[in-house]
């Protein structure tokens, strides 16, 4: 299963629109679907500060 086309806008226009020093909360994320997120942050240089997960679900604080 693939990201909604909606969420990958948001996850590329992300760094502009925040400034550091930042943390972002993704939440409401598929546990199966949270290392491509966090991937993709990754490439615009943010990074996983904390990983919390229940059940199926994914909350993920970026900086």
């Amino acid at each position: 299963m693939t990201l909604s086309s909606s969420l990958w806008r948001v996850v590329l226009g992300v760094p502009v629109r925040l400034l550091p020093p930042f943390e972002a909360v993704l939440s409401g994320i598929l546990r199966h679907q949270a290392a491509r997120v966090v991937a993709a942050y990754g490439a615009q240089r943010l990074f996983l500060l904390r990983r919390v997960i229940l059940g199926d679900w994914v909350t993920l604080v970026l900086s």
